[in-house]
Parts: structure tokens; C-alpha cells; sequence
């Protein structure tokens, strides 16, 4: 009984390690591919240069720039995370970051997804009110 609550368990551990580990390893190309949609967010807003007397321009505008600086603050927490990492350790402190390292990825990966989403909503609401870049 108790060994197949064990298996149980360990399959379950297994599994979830699992799907954390493809989540952590997909950080650094999220990470990249959210710099590249900062790059189209900056040629959003120079297109919109002058045409900001629209209010629902300037909200869309305000918006975007409000997601582009929390974007880039998840980069700088990427950045500084690896940063850290690479210094020389002792054993036990290399596992202990490791562990931060771990949560910090894990925390910025969610951070990425929740910023992909209010994009993908800004840019539907800036169709759904006919708002040309």
C-alpha cells in the first residue's frame, strides 16, 4: 500500500518537474522573443507620433507604454538573474541559487505570459476601434 503511494507520488513529482523544466527552459527564448515585440512596440509609437490629439489614441498609446516598461522590467530581472547565477560560489550557495534561480525564471516566465496576453488584448481593442498604426 504504502509503495504504491510512493509510485503515485514520484509519478506525479516526475511529471510536474517535468512540465517545470520545458516552462524554465523556454525562458530565454520568451525573453527574446519579448524584446522583439518591445522593437515593434517602439515603431508603434513613433507611427503614432502625431497622431496623438486622439483620445483613444493616446489611451492605446498610454496602454503600450505602460506594458513596454513592464516588460522591460521582466527582462531586467532575466538579465540580473543570470548575472547572478554566472559568480563564483561555494557548493551550497550554487544549489541555494540555483533554487532562486529557479523561482526567479518560474516568476518570469508567468510575468511574460501575463504581458503577451494585455499585447494581444491592447492590439485586439486597437482593431475593434479602427485605430491605424
Amino acid at each position: 500500500m504504502a509503495d504504491s503511494v510512493v509510485t503515485f507520488l514520484l509519478q506525479n513529482l516526475t511529471q510536474l518537474l517535468t512540465q517545470e523544466s520545458k516552462l524554465l527552459g523556454g525562458v530565454e527564448d520568451q525573453v527574446k522573443l519579448l524584446k522583439n515585440e518591445l522593437s515593434l512596440i517602439n515603431v508603434f509609437l513613433q507611427n503614432t507620433e502625431g497622431k496623438r490629439h486622439d483620445k483613444l489614441v493616446k489611451e492605446v498609446v498610454s496602454q503600450i507604454r505602460d506594458v513596454a516598461y513592464e516588460a522591460e522590467d521582466v527582462i531586467d530581472t532575466f538579465v540580473t538573474t543570470v548575472t547572478k547565477h554566472r559568480r563564483r560560489r561555494s557548493k551550497l550557495r550554487k544549489l541555494i541559487h540555483s533554487c532562486d534561480r529557479a523561482i526567479a525564471f518560474h516568476e518570469v516566465a508567468s510575468k511574460i505570459e501575463s504581458i503577451k496576453n494585455v499585447i494581444k488584448e491592447i492590439y485586439e481593442n486597437r482593431s475593434k476601434y479602427g485605430i491605424d498604426s
